[in-house]
């Protein structure tokens, strides 16, 4: 059975104005100005064509979906079961085929591209591929605060980046990732495989962002740096007011860090149930049960 139990609060039902009283054109800046405080997504179905199926497609049904602000909500599953899918879903890089994701009651699909670039972080396992041998890893900051500030840039645009030097790196929250002020000067390709994905960690994220989803983010890290990465995700989801979404393998750390739990099996996307009130060992076993482990 497909479930989900929070029902409090109401949200609307259609429309990019319906929660906040204004027209279309106008939704998005409104929302950008105020406080975003969850995600949440109702009734979706997706599906794509795909040969791994006697079907000849792959189904994505999910009647609830909550990441709460202040808190990591996380999502486990097998290979191919259709979490990256989910995700794609709730960053707005997929349409639904039904149902809706709302940020902060305003539907995502009312933000443009560079407006969910500003107010929703995404990491993953390949984050690294994305980094540039040839720049420093200060140069990636500069790179990541202008993103952070006009949205998207082409690289032709980094040779004008010298007025970002004048600029904090306030808005880059995750500068202890990576150990900044002691590799700053580094090129990329001088980093280990460790340092680089801790650094497409970093960067992936800002202070101004409301929704910031980790999706096998610790997949290449070590133990120590996957531990740092929770501790630092979960600190910062505290002191920002922000949601965060951990999509793990690793069932230990999402038993320790998240307070909600959602299992994506065979494209069925499940809530677990009392899953915030459990201790951590007894939070393995029930995610264990659950995936037939």
């Amino acid at each position: 059975m497909v479930s989900g139990t929070h029902g409090s609060t109401d949200w609307p039902r259609s429309g990019c104005g319906s929660s906040l009283g204004q027209e279309q054109q106008g939704i998005a800046g409104l929302a950008l100005s105020r406080v975003q405080q969850m995600v949440r997504a109702q009734s979706l179905r997706f599906e794509y064509k795909t040969g791994r199926t006697a079907a000849g497609f792959f189904e994505l049904v999910c009647q609830e979906f909550e990441a709460r602000a202040g808190e990591i909500t996380g999502i486990v599953g097998s290979n191919g079961s259709g979490k990256t899918t989910l995700v794609k879903l709730l960053l707005g890089e997929l349409q639904p085929r039904t149902g809706s994701i709302w940020l902060d009651g305003a539907e995502i699909n009312c933000f443009s591209k560079d407006e969910r670039h500003r107010l929703i972080g995404w990491v993953h396992m390949d984050s690294a591929r994305l980094l540039v041998d040839e720049f420093t890893v200060e140069d990636h900051f500069l790179l990541s605060i202008a993103a952070g500030i006009h949205g998207s840039i082409a690289l032709p645009f980094f040779p004008k980046l010298a007025w970002v030097r004048s600029e904090s790196f306030s808005n880059i929250i995750a500068q202890d990732l990576v150990a900044y002020d002691q590799i700053a000067g580094r090129y990329v390709a001088e980093l280990s495989s460790g340092q680089k994905q801790a650094l497409g960690n970093a960067l992936g994220f800002s202070s101004r962002q409301k929704l910031l989803i980790a999706d096998e983010g610790t997949a290449t890290l070590d133990a120590v740096r996957s531990t740092q990465f929770c501790r630092w995700l979960e600190s910062v989801v505290s002191t920002n007011s922000c949601a965060a979404v951990l999509v793990s393998h690793d069932l230990r750390l999402v038993a320790e860090y998240c307070r909600d739990l959602y299992v994506v099996d065979g494209g069925q996307v499940y809530e677990m149930s009392d899953f915030r009130d459990r201790s951590v060992e007894a939070k393995l076993r029930a995610i264990e049960r659950r995936m037939g482990m």
